[in-house]
């Protein structure tokens, strides 16, 4: 980090394992749907727009869980996916998750004097 810029090097970025934690993500995301549907719970969404939500959540979700969150080891690949396709399936604590952990980091930044209130 410099002058409060980040930086980083993009091409280091293994986009593949990325697109496909995003895509185990989206299938946590249907299955979330299924398991609603299937269980008779009801939703805010109906049809169509409600698998697209989920999908989407779950996509979010997987990608804050495993890189963010969790900062999980993708060495071992298949671990990693199906830990992405569980963090779409459970999209809500996810976010839920990830908004305590910026909101904890925020305010260790601002009692270490980093940020104004």
């Amino acid at each position: 980090m410099s002058n409060g810029t980040l930086s980083h090097d993009l091409s280091s970025v293994n986009w593949k394992e990325v697109l496909l934690i995003i895509a185990g993500g989206a299938i946590g995301g249907l299955l979330s749907w299924v398991y609603s549907i299937t269980l008779g719970l009801s939703t805010v969404l109906a049809g169509w727009q409600a698998v697209v939500a989920s999908v989407t959540l779950g996509m979010g979700a997987s990608f804050l869980g495993v890189y963010l969150i969790a900062n999980t080891d993708t060495a071992p690949f298949y671990d990693a996916l199906g830990f992405a396709v569980l963090c779409g399936f459970a999209w809500k604590p996810i976010y839920d998750g990830g908004a305590h952990l910026l909101t904890r980091q925020l305010n260790n930044k601002r009692s270490a004097g980093f940020l104004r209130s």
